[in-house]
C-alpha cells in the first residue's frame, strides 16, 4: 500500500512537469519506439528469503514507449517470465528439513513512468544515459510441484486448507495480483533509430502465495486428495507420533517478490507529421 502511495505520489509530481515541457517548443523531442525485453527473472519469498540471483530462469517481453521528452517517458509492457526455487538448495537447515518446491510462470502487464538523468534522446548529443522507473502492474501466476514424476497445480490441493473444514472461513488464493515494479537501467544510443539497455526491477507484489508457502500445516484429513496430502507436507524426517497440524509452514506476515534483469532493445516508430506550433487550421 506504501509503495502505491509513493506511485500515486510520484505521477502527481512528476506529470505537471513533463506536461509543462511537452508544451515548451521542444516538441521534436517527442518520440515512440517499440520496445523488446531478454533477460533472466528471479524470486524472492518463503523458498529463496535472501538469494538474489540464485534461481535463474529465462524471461522476456514486448512493450511501447512513449518519450514526452528528452527527461520523462511512459512504458507499457507485457513480460512473461518463470521462476522457481526448492529447500534442498538452503544453506538452512530447517529449511531444507521442510523440502517444499515450487515452480511458475508469470505473466504480467504493466504501465510505469521513466526519468533520465540526462537529457538522452536517439541520435543526440547523449548517446549514454542512467534512469530509473516506477509503475503499476497486474499478473497472472500459477505454481506447481512435482510429485514421482507428475506436475501438479498446487492452488487446488488448498495445501494449507485454504477453504477446507481446518480453515472454512478461508478461500483459496487468487492467480491474479497486482505488482509495484520499480527499478533502474543504462540505455545507449546506437544511432538515431536504435537503442540499446540494461536494466533491473523488483516487483513487489500483494501476495505471499507466489510460492504456494505462507501459512501452517493443515491436518491431512481436511484435504482433498493423496496428493494434496503428499504435497502439503513433504518433510524429510517427519516422526509418525508428532502431529505436524498448526505449526509453522510459511511466513504469512511478508509477501513475494520477483526480478526482471536484461537487455532492452528499443526501435524508434515512425513519426507522425505534427502541425507547427502556432498555425490554426
Amino acid at each position: 500500500m506504501r509503495l502505491i502511495i509513493l506511485f500515486v505520489c510520484f505521477l502527481s509530481v512528476s506529470l505537471p512537469s513533463v506536461y509543462a515541457q511537452v508544451s515548451a517548443p521542444d516538441r521534436d523531442s517527442q518520440s515512440n519506439e517499440l520496445i523488446l525485453l531478454g533477460g533472466i527473472s528471479f524470486y524472492i519469498g518463503d523458498l529463496n528469503q535472501t538469494g538474489y540471483l540464485k534461481y535463474q530462469d529465462p524471461a522476456g517481453g514486448i512493450g511501447f514507449r512513449h518519450n514526452f521528452n528528452k527527461r520523462f517517458s511512459f512504458r507499457a509492457a507485457g513480460l512473461l517470465a518463470n521462476v522457481h526455487a526448492g529447500d534442498a538448495d538452503s544453506d538452512d537447515p530447517v529449511q531444507r528439513e521442510r523440502n517444499l518446491s515450487f515452480k511458475s510462470i508469470i505473466i504480467e502487464g504493466s504501465a510505469q513512468m521513466e526519468f533520465n538523468f540526462l537529457p538522452f534522446k536517439l541520435g543526440t548529443d547523449y548517446f549514454f544515459c542512467p534512469y530509473i522507473f516506477l509503475g503499476l502492474g497486474g499478473f497472472h501466476f500459477n505454481p506447481k510441484a512435482e510429485l514421482n514424476g507428475v506436475w501438479y497445480n498446487l492452488q487446488p490441493l488448498s495445501t494449507e486448507g485454504e477453504g477446507t473444514a481446518f480453515n472454512p472461513g478461508s478461500s483459496r488464493y487468487p492467480l491474479n495480483s497486482i505488482c509495484i515494479p520499480f527499478g533502474f537501467g543504462f540505455k545507449w544510443a546506437l544511432n538515431k533509430y536504435i537503442g540499446i539497455g540494461i536494466e533491473s526491477g523488483m516487483r513487489k507484489t500483494f501476495t505471499d502465495y507466489l510460492d504456494d508457502v505462507s501459512g501452517v500445516y493443515p491436518d491431512p484429513a481436511d484435504l482433498n486428495s493423496a496428493a494434496a496430502i503428499a504435497l502439503s507436507d513433504r518433510s524429510l524426517n517427519k516422526d509418525p507420533k508428532v502431529s505436524d497440524v498448526g505449526r509453522q509452514r510459511g511466513i504469512a506476515t511478508t509477501t513475494d517478490w520477483y526480478n526482471f534483469t536484461g537487455i532492452v532493445i528499443s526501435i524508434q516508430l515512425p513519426k507522425r507529421n505534427l502541425p507547427c506550433l502556432g498555425v490554426q487550421r
